[in-house]
Order: C-alpha cells, then sequence, then structure tokens
C-alpha cells in the first residue's frame, strides 16, 4: 500500500511539474515579448557607443548654444550701474 501511495505521489508530481513546463512552453509562444533572449554582448556594446556618442553630441551642443547665440546677437553687453 505504502509503495502504491509513493508511486500515486510521484507519478503526480511529475505530471504536475510536466504540465508547468508546458504552460511556459506555450506563455512562450503566445507572448514572445515577455521571454527576450540574452542580448549579443558585442551588439550591446555597439549599441552603447552610439548612444553615449549621441549624449555628448547633445550636452555640447546645449553647452555652446549661449555661446553662439551671443556671438551672432548684435546687443552689445554692457553692464551699467547707476546710483
Amino acid at each position: 500500500m505504502v509503495t502504491n501511495m509513493e508511486t500515486l505521489i510521484t507519478d503526480s508530481l511529475k505530471s504536475q511539474q510536466s504540465k508547468e513546463k508546458n504552460r511556459a512552453h506555450i506563455g512562450s509562444k503566445m507572448f514572445p515579448g515577455m521571454f527576450m533572449r540574452k542580448p549579443n554582448k558585442e551588439a550591446a556594446l555597439k549599441q552603447l557607443r552610439v548612444h553615449v556618442a549621441l549624449f555628448g553630441a547633445w550636452v555640447a551642443a546645449i553647452r555652446v548654444a549661449p555661446y553662439v547665440l551671443h556671438y551672432f546677437s548684435d546687443s552689445k553687453d554692457e553692464l551699467v550701474l547707476d546710483f
């Protein structure tokens, strides 16, 4: 009786585990965006270099913009203090 009970329990556990595996497999087919593969390291580094270059270009443009605008403005900046 004990061996019958043990086999029933192990069979039940095995069937439960196989059902969970099947659900995960079906889920990955139904929702492919949720289970993405690990990205290629070389591609990730290439994309990182591009993003860092773009960020640097934006920072440089923002930092240089006031000087360029001041150069092309016609106003003469003088500080006059009248007391």
